[in-house]
């Protein structure tokens, strides 16, 4: 079976907030509190470590703010 693409991109933090238009910091606030933003991947273990969001997770997201 093969993997669908979209399930392994990863996104930077600035490349969210640019799809979201918004500003990245704002983005790296939200990672402070759990029920904030989508789920992120930390690739590390120290404060530099880099940040990446999986586009499967970020449209999860998306679904789950939507207003009816």
């Amino acid at each position: 079976m093969e993997k669908n693409n979209r399930d392994g991109k990863l996104l930077t933090t600035e490349e969210l907030a640019e799809r979201w238009s918004m500003d990245a910091g704002s983005l790296e606030n939200w990672r402070q509190d759990p029920k904030k933003g989508p789920v992120f991947i930390k690739l590390g273990e120290g404060s530099s470590s880099p940040v990446r969001y999986r586009l499967i997770d970020i449209e999860a997201y998306e679904e789950s703010m939507r207003s009816k």
